[in-house]
């Protein structure tokens, strides 16, 4: 019988035996009867004080008496009842210390015996008995404690089912879709290599003995798919290994040659579900849809090209384009004067795979190089054979020597160049000192000259009150004359272009025809102390003999004031300002809304209304508004109200009245309006036989629920909760627990 067996069906035994002092002639009582100890025990069973143990067993039960020696002891006798009594004849002499005599027996199951011990010394005797009651285990019922689990294995694997049960003496048998498996008899069952036929196969167990039989819930067995890939006679690397497995309609992106694959004069163009090219191509990073069976791809190669030729050549800084002699495998491109060919960036095309110099990799648009001399491109076809062309880049001889631009910075002005007539002619504001100007200039020529001093764009000042005359010299030493002449404008201007106030923000009407400027200001504004912004075409402004200083100068407002605008010539213009400061009868609601809940009003600012929509749900009674009016105050009725203050119930219209600064008022009608319940979500979905509980995607709107393996789906009642008003199947109502799902 196995201990854990034994340990889990026993009942304790450990007892300290009633002593029993038996007085006859010639042995006297022991002065110190707690110098033995004698009981009988097992380890793991401690019946106490019983008399009597009843034990259950599979088969056997063994009990071990234990005596305890604080004295000398002559004889000990251990009588098990069923076999002959055990005699120590010469015990184990003790003074001080504890010594221990053990002694084990096994006893069969269903029999009755009685365990006798007697330690014996010269002068006393103790003696322990108890009864025990060996009786067969119970039979404990079946039950299964751990189901057995779905399984996803490739196709071709094996899988494998378990269960874990309770019981006494339990015999198993394994089901696949309701059938019983040959010699499946163990808690365990491993499937035979998986085929086509194995999918969405049910397994169950059935767990049994004389006492009761269950059986386990149903485990699915999933097939997954493999895609192996196939390197089809490459010479170098690896295909890519796929260790995973697929659900079938699954979605899979497909490996590139990342080993990778390399076979010579071939290139890698993708894979093919038939080793001849003729299945379906796939490409690195595309998707294949898994079907009923493990998926091969085989590598497909093509003809590596070996065309290697260097198609164009140009440059894009300068601009400029390369003549290829293919015969001679020569390149000439001419660039223009000046230009510094020691990095410079070609751009070309080919028909090779790449291209370097040297041993420097080439990219169009990109590598920069240097032309001083001869570079030698060499062109590397798809196949691996070379073809150098040669490079050559000539700088042309610069003849340029057009002035193409001309100005001044102080005052600023641009030049109009005829260069038909080579001259330039430019005008300056009037009162302009032309005795020392410095111009900018620009040119395509390699220096420029005023008689013998080379002149520096934005640097060299030149005195242009007769016409100077600018020798432009080209690279090559050619020259070309421009005649520049300067005109200065006689200054007439006196306009006044703008007027307006900062303190308060208002901006003038001018009239310039009747030279008046009319400008309003709003009402209470003191017109007696204000400061004017103004622009003019002037030299300056002046209120008689007053300089003005635009938004510096302050005037008295209260009448009509004169400004006399002064032009460069000397020549003068007045323009007549008059303030009119505005009555306020400012009385609009322009803005209304509430935080809480956050919802902007709509103002109707034609009908005077307002409407605001609050969500479903809101308590309008004691609303708060945020509002903005031009009026003095707001009221409703006879009380004042203050903005993100005052609060109002909505559950009807309200009057806004806005009072003017000037005591006129408006009415506005705020009508609140609570939304519609949009509320439609399924938050709960649950059969209560059997007891399950769904999985709601809210994003996808689904339901999933597993019953149990053969429950009967045809009219289960489901128990639902919802933030809707109704739910339908079809055209028909539903109600929680009592109509029928199919």
């Amino acid at each position: 019988m196995k201990k854990n067996a034994i340990v889990s069906a026993i009942f304790a035994l450990c007892l300290f035996c009633g002593m029993i002092l038996l007085c006859t002639p010639g042995i006297n009582p022991f002065t110190n009867p707690d110098n033995i100890k004698v009981k009988i025990l097992s380890d793991t069973l401690n019946p106490a004080d019983t008399a009597t143990i009843h034990v259950f067993v599979d088969s056997a039960l063994t009990i071990k008496a234990e005596i305890h020696l604080w004295d000398i002891v002559d004889k000990i006798t251990v009588d098990f009842g069923d076999s002959t009594p055990i005699v120590n004849a010469n015990p184990t002499k003790s003074s001080t210390n504890n010594d221990t005599l053990s002694f084990s027996h096994i006893y069969a199951a269903a029999d009755t015996f009685t365990i006798t011990i007697m330690a014996i010394s010269s002068d006393h005797q103790k003696t322990a008995t108890k009864t025990i009651i060996v009786k067969p285990k119970p039979v404990q019922p079946a039950a299964i404690t751990t189901q057995p689990d779905s399984q996803s294995v490739l196709l071709g694997q094996k899988a494998t089912f378990a269960v874990v049960a309770t019981g006494t003496n339990l015999a198993y048998q394994w089901f696949k879709n309701g059938k019983p498996i040959d010699s499946a008899k163990l808690a365990s069952y491993t499937t035979s290599a998986t085929t086509i036929a194995d999918t969405n196969a049910i397994f169950s167990c059935r767990v049994k003995n004389s006492a009761d039989s269950v059986t386990s819930q149903g485990a699915k067995l999933t097939l997954l798919y493999s895609i192996t890939y196939k390197d089809m006679d490459s010479a170098f690397g690896v295909a890519p290994s796929d260790s995973n497995g697929y659900k079938q309609g699954a979605s899979v992106t497909v490996m590139g040659n990342i080993g990778p694959l390399t076979k010579p004069g071939f290139s890698f163009t993708g894979w093919n579900t038939l080793a001849d090219g003729s299945g379906i191509f796939y490409t690195g990073g595309s998707k294949i849809t898994i079907g009923a069976s493990n998926i091969s791809l085989f590598a497909m190669w093509s003809a590596i090209d070996s065309a290697k030729a260097l198609a164009s050549f140009a440059f894009t800084n300068p601009a400029a384009t390369g003549i290829i002699n293919e015969a001679t495998k020569t390149v000439n491109i001419n660039v223009p004067y000046g230009t510094n060919v020691t990095a410079l960036i070609p751009t070309f095309t080919t028909t090779g795979a790449s291209v370097k110099a040297g041993a420097t990799i080439q990219t169009s648009g990109t590598t920069a190089n240097n032309f001083t001399t001869p570079v030698t491109y060499t062109v590397t076809a798809a196949n691996g054979s070379t073809q150098d062309y040669i490079v050559t880049v000539t700088v042309s001889i610069n003849t340029a020597k057009a002035l193409t631009g001309f100005s001044f910075a102080n005052p600023a002005a641009t030049g109009t160049i005829n260069e038909a007539a080579k001259t330039v002619s430019i005008t300056l504001p009037f009162g302009t000192n032309v005795a020392a100007l410095i111009p900018t200039f620009i040119t395509t020529g390699a220096s420029v000259k005023v008689g013998s001093t080379v002149q520096a764009s934005g640097v060299t000042a030149n005195n242009f009150i007769a016409p100077v005359t600018y020798t432009v010299t080209a690279a090559d030493g050619s020259t070309q004359d421009y005649k520049v002449t300067v005109t200065v404008s006689v200054n007439t201007a006196k306009t006044l272009t703008g007027f307006s106030f900062s303190n308060p923000t208002v901006t003038g009407t001018i009239d310039d025809s009747a030279k008046t400027v009319a400008i309003t200001v709003p009402n209470g504004t003191n017109a007696t102390n204000l400061v004017a912004t103004f622009t003019s075409t002037g030299a300056s402004v002046k209120i008689g003999a007053a300089i003005q200083t635009s938004s510096t100068t302050a005037n008295n407002f209260s009448a009509p004031v004169t400004y006399t605008v002064t032009a460069a010539d000397g020549s003068t213009q007045d323009y007549v300002i008059i303030v009119t400061v505005a009555p306020n009868t400012a009385k609009a609601l322009t803005g209304f809304s509430f935080t809480n809940p956050t919802a902007i009003g709509t103002v109707n600012e034609a009908a005077k209304t307002v409407s605001v929509t609050v969500p479903y749900g809101t308590n309008v009674t004691a609303l708060v508004a945020t509002f903005t009016t031009i009026g003095a105050f707001v009221k409703i009725g006879s009380s004042l109200q203050t903005s993100g203050t005052s609060a109002n119930n909505f559950s009807v219209p309200l009057t806004y009245t806005i009072i003017a600064a000037n005591g006129s008022t408006q009415d506005y009608i705020v009508t609140v309006i609570v939304g519609a319940n949009t509320a439609k979500a399924l938050t709960g979905f649950s059969f209560t036989s059997p007891a399950v509980t769904g999985i709601i995607n809210e994003v996808a709107k689904t339901v999933m629920v597993t019953v149990p393996y053969g429950t009967n789906v045809t009219a289960l009642i489901a128990t639902f909760t919802t933030s809707g008003a109704s739910v339908k199947i079809g055209s028909t109502l539903q109600t929680s627990v009592v109509l029928t799902t199919r």
